[in-house]
C-alpha cells in the first residue's frame, strides 16, 4: 500500500512536465487518462499510461478512465528504455544538409566563378 503513496511518477501534458505524483494522485486527477504520457523517476522517456502495466492495473476498474482498445500495445514497465531512447533527433540532419549545400556552393563558385 505504501507504493500507492510513493511520489515517483511524472506526467507530460502538452509541453509541461508535471510531478512527482503518487499512484493515488494519478488515480484521482481528472486530467489523467490512458493516453496521458507518464514516466517513472528513473525512466528516460514518457510513454502512455495505458502501456504501463504497473499503472494500468490501478486504472482498469475506473469508470471515468477510457482506453482505446483498437490500437492498444502492451509495454511492460521493465522495458529496455535504452532502445527507445536511442531515436535520432530529426533536426540533426539539417546541419549535414547545410554543410553539403555550403560545400556544393563553394565548389560551383570555384569552377564557374
Amino acid at each position: 500500500m505504501e507504493q500507492l503513496n510513493l511520489k515517483e511518477w511524472f506526467i507530460k501534458i502538452g509541453d509541461n512536465e508535471l510531478g512527482p505524483f503518487s499512484i493515488n494522485d494519478l488515480r484521482y486527477d481528472r486530467r489523467i487518462n490512458f493516453d496521458t504520457l507518464v514516466r517513472k523517476l528513473n525512466w528516460p522517456i514518457f510513454i502512455p499510461l495505458g502501456q504501463v502495466k504497473e499503472l494500468k492495473e490501478f486504472f482498469d476498474d475506473e469508470d471515468d478512465v477510457k482506453q482505446d482498445k483498437s490500437n492498444e500495445k502492451k509495454i511492460e514497465s521493465d522495458v529496455d528504455f535504452s532502445v527507445l531512447a536511442d531515436r535520432r533527433d530529426p533536426n540533426q540532419y539539417y546541419f549535414y544538409i547545410l554543410i553539403i549545400l555550403f560545400i556544393t556552393g563553394w565548389i560551383c563558385y570555384r569552377i564557374w566563378g
